[in-house]
């Protein structure tokens, strides 16, 4: 099934303690959906990460967009205030 439309949310647990979310991603999740099995979370790097680099993928799509709209966008959807390095320089 390919969509563009959100089907909702999903906690996958065995990743879900390493991925962080980022402004500047280095990672980019999609989801496997086929019919008759759980769905699946693919995590695929967009650059090079170092050994014990955290792996960050964005929590939101328009990155693009001021950084006071993804704060309050972030804080709404997922209740966090955003300090990834993208943040902290457009400060």
């Amino acid at each position: 099934i390919t969509t563009d439309k959100s089907l909702g949310v999903g906690l996958f647990q065995a990743p879900s303690y390493r991925i962080n979310h980022s402004c500047a991603p280095n990672a980019e999740q999609s989801f496997i959906l086929q019919p008759g099995f759980s769905p699946r979370l693919q995590i695929q790097t967009c650059q090079n990460i170092a050994p014990n680099e955290e792996v960050c993928i964005s929590y939101m799509d328009g990155l693009d967009a001021s950084k006071a709209f993804r704060q309050v966008f972030l804080y709404d959807e997922y209740r966090f205030e955003c300090h990834c390095s993208r943040c902290e320089q457009e400060k």
